[in-house]
């Protein structure tokens, strides 16, 4: 082996060593925060889909306001019971 190849293994296992090192003291905590993080990122995407199918309902029966004559008031629009019906 020339000294050039010693000196190259000689530099990677240094840095092996430290990521093992910061595997055996943060491995733990970094696996619960990126399991927190999956967690999060799955509700969100749960809550985007049920804002989404909303906001298509919403725009379904918006025009129902509208043809029943009567005069359109904001507030209403999250009183209504049939928002709340699937």
């Amino acid at each position: 082996m020339s000294d050039e190849q010693a000196n190259a293994i000689s530099q990677l296992e240094p840095e092996q060593e430290v990521d093992r090192i910061r595997d055996i003291i943060f491995g733990h905590q970094m696996r619960d925060y990126d399991q927190r993080f999956q967690i999060v990122r799955r509700d969100l995407e749960r809550l985007q889909q049920e804002m989404d199918r909303l906001a298509e309902r919403l725009a379904e029966r918006l025009p129902l306001i509208f043809r029943r004559g009567r005069p359109f008031r904001p507030s209403r629009l999250f009183s209504l019971p049939w928002l709340i019906r699937r």
